[in-house]
């Protein structure tokens, strides 16, 4: 067991201590961020809300922010505040209810404010938060997609590409398999692939009508999703060998993200499980491939992988 000195220990209680002080802040946030119009009155759940955030401001040495102050960068991050509030009631909830499974539609509800939290803290080459569109840079895209999800990207994709694209999607979640069999929820004239498992089973066990969809593919997309595998590096090696991939994005939490006021629950209960490897060591994958980073928001790093002609 390792042995910590007394600054050690000083150290690690203030640490617990602020994030303990931050996190009590965020129901007080979402209740603002979730309040009418400026004109609706105000009720003693506000009051009480708006007065028990400005004492955790006050703890926190933020003692010169006036109403006005407050509810103006409440309003200016209220999606990344809501986000973070359901983010933090589903993990809270998978921790002591084991087995616990989320309905498609409370993860629909928790995600519907995940794409407008990022416009809020956006800064990229790749996503234009304004025009809500999402340019991979390769020509008649076909996309695919691990760790999909419910394919929160997948309109910004369309639009950009108007329609002139085909995705193909892989989780291991069946629900959100049979969420995108529902053409309600996708983009029309866009051909999407759905394969419910593993991408490591689907890449090395592909029966041959699998393999010839799966070979279509000209870019790869993870979109917060790689941190979820064992062996991150290896698995961009295998998607790298697809004959006809040009690109490979990876989309994933910046090392500072955790450190962050409005953090994603997501990465700490992955770094519980000792499964997220540290970020800078991914790399490259080889050298016929360019490398470089971005960052698409003060969350985010986005690592792109290019072909070299």
């Amino acid at each position: 067991m390792l042995e910590l000195n007394g600054y050690e220990k000083g150290g690690l209680a203030g640490f617990m201590y602020g994030n303990l002080v931050r996190y009590r802040a965020i129901p007080a946030l979402y209740v603002l961020a979730n309040r009418g119009r400026p004109e609706d009155k105000w009720d003693t759940t506000l009051e009480k809300a708006l007065a028990g955030l400005k004492s955790i401001l006050r703890i926190l040495k933020y003692r010169s922010m006036s109403d006005e102050d407050i509810l103006e960068m409440v309003d200016k991050h209220k999606n990344w505040i809501k986000y973070t509030f359901h983010d933090m009631h589903y993990y809270h909830t998978k921790l002591v209810e084991p087995g616990f499974v989320e309905s498609p539609e409370a993860e629909c509800r928790r995600m519907r404010y995940y794409l407008p939290a990022m416009a809020e803290i956006v800064n990229s080459p790749f996503i234009d938060w304004r025009m809500q569109t999402f340019d991979t840079g390769v020509e008649h895209p076909t996309i695919l997609d691990v760790g999909c999800g419910y394919a929160p990207y997948l309109e910004l994709m369309h639009r950009d590409n108007r329609g002139d694209i085909h995705y193909i999607a892989v989780d291991t979640r069946a629900e959100a398999m049979v969420y995108l069999e529902d053409p309600a929820y996708l983009p029309v004239d866009t051909m999407v692939y759905k394969y419910g498992c593993d991408i490591n089973i689907l890449l090395s066990k592909m029966p041959k009508p699998f393999k010839a969809v799966v070979d279509t593919a000209n870019c790869v997309f993870f979109g917060n999703s790689l941190h979820c595998f064992e062996e991150s590096q290896k698995l961009l090696a295998k998607v790298a060998k697809l004959p006809k991939v040009s690109k490979i994005m990876v989309l994933e939490f910046a090392p500072q993200s955790a450190l962050n006021f409005m953090f994603d629950f997501h990465m700490y209960m992955h770094a519980g499980t000792g499964a997220v490897e540290s970020m800078p060591l991914w790399g490259t994958i080889g050298t016929e491939w360019h490398y470089e980073t971005s960052y698409p928001t003060t969350q985010h790093m986005m690592h792109t992988y290019t072909r070299k002609l």
